[in-house]
C-alpha cells in the first residue's frame, strides 16, 4: 500500500501502475497535475535483442501502458523530460517501435508547439532564461530536454513558464536517484507540492553516487513519517 503526504514526497515504486493509486488518493482534480517521466530506464528498458546481440530494442517498463491509458483517459498533462538532448525528436520513433502512436499518445496533446513540420517531427529549440539558467531547450510537443542534459528540473520549468501553469501537484518519476533528489530539492525549495517516484531497475545502483543519494532518499522518508 502507497501512502502519499499531503506534503511533497519521495516514494519507492515497483510498477508504474503505482502511479495511477498517488494520482487517485491525491484528492486533487487531473487537470491540475502534471505528471513527468524520465525515458530511458523509467518508461522504456534496452534489453538485447537475441537475433542480433550487438543490437539492443526498447521494451516498455511494467505497468507503462496502463498507465499511458489512464493519462489518457484523465486529459493529464504529461511530459517525457530526457537527457538525449540530441534525440528530442528520434523519441517518437521509439515509441512506436515500443507500440505507442506518438500523435495518438498523451504527450503529443499535452503540450502542442512547433515541431511538426511538412518533412515530419522536428524539434523546437528555444532559449530559456530563469534566475541564474541560460540555456537551449528542445521540444518536440510533450517530450523536452535541457541543454545541459541532466538538469531535469530546468525543462520541468520550462514546461510550467512556457504553457503558464500552476499545478497543484508535480508527480515525476525516474530511474535515477540523482534525478529524485535533485527535481525533490527543486521544487520544495519553491514550496511546490511535488511527489518524486523513485523506479529502479537491475542496473539503477550502478548510476554514480547511487548509494550517497539513496541514503538521503530514506532520510528524507523517514522525516515525513
Amino acid at each position: 500500500m502507497l501512502k502519499l503526504l499531503i506534503m511533497s514526497s519521495i516514494i519507492i515504486i515497483k510498477s508504474l501502475i503505482d502511479i495511477i493509486e498517488i494520482i487517485e488518493k491525491s484528492g486533487i482534480e487531473p487537470k491540475d497535475i502534471i505528471v513527468g517521466f524520465d525515458f530511458d530506464g523509467t518508461l522504456n528498458l534496452p534489453t538485447i535483442d537475441a537475433t542480433r546481440p550487438i543490437l539492443k530494442r526498447a521494451a516498455l517498463r511494467d505497468g507503462a501502458l496502463e498507465l499511458l491509458d489512464y493519462l489518457k483517459l484523465k486529459e493529464m498533462r504529461s511530459v517525457i523530460i530526457t537527457a538525449a538532448y540530441g534525440a528530442v525528436d528520434q523519441i517518437p520513433i521509439t515509441l512506436g517501435q515500443m507500440g505507442i502512436v506518438f500523435e495518438s499518445s498523451i504527450f503529443y496533446n499535452s503540450f502542442p508547439n512547433n515541431s511538426k513540420t511538412k518533412f515530419g517531427l522536428k524539434y523546437e529549440q528555444t532559449r530559456f532564461k530563469f534566475g541564474d539558467v541560460d540555456m537551449n531547450i528542445r521540444q518536440c510537443y510533450g517530450i523536452v530536454s535541457a541543454e545541459s542534459m541532466y538538469d531535469k528540473q530546468i525543462s520541468m520549468e520550462y514546461i510550467l513558464q512556457r504553457y503558464n501553469l500552476n499545478p497543484k501537484l508535480i508527480i515525476y518519476i525516474d530511474d535515477g536517484v540523482v534525478n529524485v533528489v535533485t527535481m525533490y530539492h527543486h521544487f520544495t525549495h519553491k514550496d511546490v507540492p511535488i511527489c518524486v517516484a523513485y523506479f529502479p531497475h537491475s542496473k539503477s545502483h550502478e548510476e554514480p553516487n547511487h548509494e550517497e543519494c539513496l541514503k538521503e532518499i530514506l532520510h528524507i522518508q523517514n522525516e515525513s513519517t
